[in-house]
């Protein structure tokens, strides 16, 4: 949890470095924060689409492995919720705060570029030659896949071992009698070979698709 809480603050950082950026160059064109903005009404609001993505949104928080992992397995007391409970929504808050000039300044000067809005973070910086917030930016984009790939795949090795692996071991061999600190040794081991195994997997997935 101390990498995931690192890797979180060198993102943020990296994210209002490049919103800092965004903001000057708005300032420099006097474009407005808010120009040109979008006419929502309440059908749009309650579309069944947005409804349908909301529900499944909120639905990923709970159900996806390295989202339980972080709520239910890393939670020691209840005393760890005494900063998480204001901590997490400032942290969100300000990156939608964040994505506003963002997106702004992306949709004014890398539109007519035909750059995807989810690259805005990366091409600002390098459309403006600004290469040292480009590699704070890249840093900060390398640490947030890092930090979910670090969750997903203890996750992912601790439910494969919990579940899959050890009741077949402890039925097929003679370690039903041992006590559970005598197979602390043998767990972590099973669980470090799930780690690299689905590392493999991952990889030689990707490889897949990219050919």
């Amino acid at each position: 949890m101390a990498v995931i809480s690192m890797e979180s603050i060198v993102k943020l950082v990296a994210f209002v470095l490049v919103a800092m950026l965004a903001l000057s160059l708005l300032s420099e064109a006097n474009i407005p924060l808010v120009a040109d903005l979008p006419q929502f009404n309440l059908q749009q609001i309650l579309s069944p689409r947005f409804i349908t993505e909301m529900l499944l949104a909120a639905t990923a928080i709970i159900c996806l492995p390295r989202q339980f992992h972080v709520m239910v397995v890393e939670f020691q007391q209840e005393s760890d919720l005494r900063y998480t409970r204001w901590l997490l929504p400032l942290y969100l808050a300000l990156f939608a705060l964040l994505v506003i000039p963002l997106a702004q300044a992306g949709s004014v000067f890398l539109s007519d570029l035909g750059v995807p809005a989810d690259s805005y973070v990366l091409m600002l910086p390098s459309w403006n030659g600004q290469s040292a917030t480009l590699a704070l930016a890249f840093i900060g984009a390398l640490s947030a896949a890092t930090g979910m790939v670090v969750v997903a795949t203890i996750a992912l090795s601790i439910m494969i071992s919990n579940e899959l692996i050890v009741p077949l071991w402890l039925r097929f061999s003679s370690h039903q009698k041992e006590h559970s600190s005598d197979l602390a040794g043998s767990l972590r081991l099973i669980r470090r070979i799930s780690i690299v195994s689905l590392l493999v997997l991952a990889w030689w997935l990707e490889r897949i698709m990219l050919n």
